[in-house]
């Protein structure tokens, strides 16, 4: 016969109680940041389909920043620097259409590196999707343009804008006394129906 023990009264309100302790103050921020970028990108999907076109700077004040992923350094005045090999845009949801995205932004300029030498940045749209590469001269500014098809559905869905930096700097490795890896900086995005 094996013995079960037994919780004394009012231990399992007091485990619940732990439990469910308020969020950190930090964490419940972070969770409202979160939430008000979704719905940002709501409001952006919706101007998208009445207007047909959407152009968003990308800096420390900008409603811009709602498209932000993951792999970006935080917003500067100018723009925003990736932080390692990838990145990642949300993209409002597109409905049935066809659609161009253009990217502008500039290219970390690595003083190591000589004039002209070629800099290369992949990108792709959603997940299915190869990557594209395009080379672009150390330092100049860049600007790429993707055409996204998408097929009727009763629900928009969101996409994503994957990106790739294959040359990006270890600041440290340049002099630079900062520890992100870096090789784009994002200024605008415009994204447009195409008829």
């Amino acid at each position: 016969l094996t013995s079960i023990p037994v919780e004394p009264a009012g231990a399992f309100e007091e485990t619940t109680a732990a439990f469910f302790a308020p969020i950190h103050p930090h964490v419940d921020a972070g969770l409202e940041s979160m939430i008000q970028a979704a719905r940002k990108r709501d409001e952006f999907a919706e101007r998208l389909q009445s207007d047909g076109r959407l152009k968003l700077p990308i800096h420390v004040t900008s409603e811009g920043t709602a498209l932000l992923a993951d792999g970006w350094s935080p917003p500067e005045d100018w723009g925003v620097w990736n932080d390692g090999q990838e990145a990642r845009l949300f993209l409002p949801s597109f409905r049935a259409g066809r659609w161009q995205i253009k990217i502008r932004g500039r290219h970390f300029a690595d003083a190591r590196r000589s004039p002209g030498t070629p800099v290369r940045v992949a990108w792709r749209v959603g997940e299915q999707n190869p990557f594209r590469t395009e080379s672009f001269t150390n330092g100049e500014r860049i600007q790429f343009e993707a055409t996204v098809a998408t097929k009727a559905s009763a629900e928009p869905r969101t996409q994503w804008l994957a990106l790739q930096f294959p040359d990006a700097v270890y600041l440290p490795d340049a002099g630079v006394p900062d520890k992100r890896q870096v090789g784009f900086g994002l200024e605008l995005i415009e994204i447009a129906r195409l008829e």
